[in-house]
């Protein structure tokens, strides 16, 4: 069953809005009864009712309120000038070559443009100069080869299913090789499609495409060097701040904890994904790293501060309930939340205000801290972290920028390893292989597709049947299932608007301005809201080929017809070599305990002259290892019911995990001596639950409870060991 609601936001803040107003209005002629009949406690009762749904209302709107604000804030100039560069330069060899009467020659010069624009990942100039060298070679041969096998339907089946594979498999070799192998399979598709009559000439209108693409992309990259590091810092900043206020929501004692873990765990992996963009675009680009760039220096300080300052945003010194509990009776936790948020907003606007206020809010603190009790010994923990916090911020925003790191080089072992790795290749060669299974079953199911084509051997538009097999297709039930509910929401949307246009006006050239607004639109929302992306695909493709093909009755129920078709058949495929995240749920618990207890032995034996180095790395891998198990438990909630593992425990430990990961970094970032012994008997306590988790069984696993109240206990990272040790034991 469609879920309507999480797929139009819109429909489920207007219905939740008016339930609620339903139900106010109900509570308030309940107080008005109340009155008439005299009855206070009737009265009382609507009363009481309608406040607390006031204040729920309240606090949703401004829950969606940020989350719409964030989203537009990622929504930067980047995306909108990059959509704005991709639609030009699809329209321009169009116009020219259209009206120049070379028809087939501006198709397929604008077919390629097409493709390669979407595998057009952000990079930096080696980069995109790798994947221009694949995607001319690759593209134009994939055409050719596709051209020459289209009257043989055998023929062209088993070719399609052996590039798929062939091209699925290399996603091993990083993001834009896969993106480029991805688009690769969906040109062979769009060649079926348009059938060329000569394999040559359309090879070489597709090689213009891409030369052509590429020409514009490397002069704006040449121009414009840093342009996507820049975007990815000032993203990440944002995100940053969001999980700031977000933190500081928790100094509040008004504000509910229900859901402050799981919108925490989202911010965390969105983070996450920003720094490993960002590792990648700065130290594997040579130009910024050599000796004598100053501003890549510059951006290297940056970088490094910004995920510092994760670290200070993710340190936990207590849980929250114990902190109200503690600190209730004074203002400390107002005065904290207050300058968590102050901070946040100046990483946000990247400039210094409220800085008196700032300091007020900080001397009364320092005030508060100065006793023996338990309170101002934990005021002034907090109080550090503040303070350091501060000064990451500042860095962030260029005031204490420090130039220069004598060991610039060591920071390549923070890349993550891409490229052409062939051993990685022969490893992922085996039927347990995620990305092997799900190569081998888009294989077979583009090659099924192929076949059922000629049942419809007189339809021009059959080629839309494997089209939307790749782009609906994921290696996972859940993802497939969302991507065939915003492909069948955005294609319907699509449809009636560009039906719309079409009876609005008879004007060929206003329907082509439609077409490319819709085009651009496309572009703007591909990676954000993929259902607003196929709704603005749909009605472009319905108005340009109803001005070039006519029959828009024809384009209009193929359309739908290839789509419910295609997403019918990727989402029943999902269970041919399924990729059940559940299984694999136990191996990735054993492997962020493993990064933690590294953590946690980096952070105890450093100093500060040789190990902050290691820290890092540790402190990398133990965040990467907690975000691939975060994506995997949002991914098994989503699987089917009969394949669904009971999570409960698996959440509580998953919590714990990032206690523990938070007690770690709070050490890192307040230890004075670093220098000073370790406590051994906590590498134990870690050695110990990581036997433990090897030995059992996740169904076996159990809670231990987390408290959502008030607390007298305080949160020591011994404490989460024990948990977790309790959680694996039977």
């Amino acid at each position: 069953m469609i879920n309507w609601l999480t797929i139009l936001p819109g429909v489920k803040v207007w219905r939740l809005s008016t339930g609620f107003f339903s139900f106010y209005f109900f509570c308030k002629s309940i107080i008005l009864i109340g009155l008439i009949l005299n009855n206070k406690k009737f009265s009382l009762i609507g009363f009481l009712v309608s406040s607390d749904l006031v204040l729920h209302l309240r606090e949703m709107a401004n829950r969606k309120g940020k989350e719409i604000r964030l989203f537009f804030a990622e929504l930067g100039g980047e995306e909108l000038s990059d959509a704005l560069r991709n639609t030009m330069a699809i329209i321009m060899p169009l116009l020219v070559f259209f009206y120049l009467g070379m028809p087939q020659l501006a198709i397929g010069i604008a077919t390629g443009t097409l493709l390669i624009a979407n595998a057009d990942l952000p990079g930096n100039r080696s980069d995109k100069l790798q994947g221009a060298w694949l995607a001319i070679l690759l593209f134009p041969t994939v055409a050719i080869v596709t051209v020459l096998c289209l009257s043989q339907i055998i023929l062209l089946s088993v070719w399609i299913g052996l590039l798929t594979f062939s091209l699925m498999m290399t996603s091993v070799f990083g993001q834009r090789i896969g993106a480029i192998g991805l688009l690769s399979v969906i040109l062979a598709t769009f060649t079926i499609g348009l059938h060329p009559a000569s394999a040559l000439n359309y090879g070489f209108y597709i090689f213009l495409g891409v030369i052509w693409y590429h020409l514009v992309s490397l002069t704006q990259i040449m121009l414009l060097p840093y342009r996507s590091l820049t975007r990815a810092l000032r993203k990440c900043t944002k995100q940053t701040a969001a999980l700031m206020e977000l933190r500081a929501s928790g100094y509040d004692p008004t504000a509910p904890l229900s859901g402050f873990n799981e919108r925490n765990i989202r911010l965390h992996l969105k983070v996450n994904a920003s720094h490993e963009l960002i590792r990648r675009l700065l130290l594997s680009d040579n130009l910024a790293m050599r000796e004598e760039s100053i501003k890549g220096k510059k951006m290297l300080a940056k970088s490094m501060a910004l995920i510092d300052l994760y670290e200070q945003a993710s340190a936990v010194h207590h849980d929250y309930p114990y902190l109200r509990a503690t600190l209730a009776g004074s203002n400390a936790l107002e005065l904290i939340g207050d300058s968590i948020i102050c901070l946040a907003k100046q990483l946000d606007k990247g400039v210094t205000e409220n800085k008196e206020l700032l300091d007020d809010k900080i001397a009364k603190l320092v005030r508060l801290s100065q006793g023996s009790d338990e309170k101002s010994e934990l005021i002034g923990k907090l109080l550090a972290n503040l303070r350091q916090t501060r000064l990451l911020v500042e860095k962030v925003n260029g005031q204490k920028h420090t130039v220069g790191d004598p060991s610039i080089l060591r920071f390549q072992e923070f890349i993550s390893e891409e490229g052409f790795n062939w051993e990685l290749l022969l490893k992922e060669l085996n039927i347990d292989s995620p990305i092997f299974r799900f190569a081998l079953r888009l294989a077979i199911l583009l090659a099924f597709s192929i076949v059922i084509l000629f049942v419809f051997p007189g339809d021009r538009y059959g080629y839309w049947l494997p089209l939307t097999l790749i782009v609906v297709s994921r290696p996972s039930y859940g993802p497939t299932k969302k991507r065939n509910i915003e492909r069948i929401v955005g294609t319907l949307i699509g449809l009636v608007v560009g039906w719309g246009v079409l009876v609005m006006t008879d004007s060929n050239t206003f329907q082509l301005l439609f077409a490319a607004a819709f085009l651009y639109s496309f572009f703007v929302f591909f990676n954000s809201r993929y259902w607003l992306s196929a709704m603005g695909i749909t009605a472009a493709v319905v108005l340009s080929l109803a001005v070039y093909h006519g029959h828009p009755l024809n384009i209009l129920s193929d359309r739908l017809l290839f789509t419910l078709m295609g997403c019918t058949m990727g989402v029943f495929a999902t269970f041919l070599f399924p990729i059940w995240q559940s299984g694999r749920l136990k191996d990735l618990f054993v492997k962020v305990l493993i990064a933690n207890r590294d953590y946690l032995y980096q952070v105890s034996i450093a100093d500060e002259e040789n190990g902050m180095h290691q820290v890092r790395l540790a402190r990398k891998r133990a965040y990467q290892t907690l975000s691939v198990l975060s994506e995997a438990m949002l991914l098994s909630a989503t699987e089917p019911k009969w394949k669904r593992v009971e999570l409960g425990a698996a959440r509580q430990i998953q919590l714990l995990c990032f206690q523990c990961n938070g007690l770690i970094a709070a050490m890192s970032s307040g230890k004075d001596n670093r220098s000073a012994p370790y406590d051994q008997h906590l590498l134990d306590g870690m050695d110990q639950c990581i036997a433990q988790c090897i030995k059992s069984d996740l169904p076996n696993w159990k809670a231990v409870g987390y408290a959502t109240t008030a607390s007298e206990q305080p949160m020591e990272i011994s404490g989460v060991i024990t948990k977790l040790y309790t959680c694996f034991s039977k």
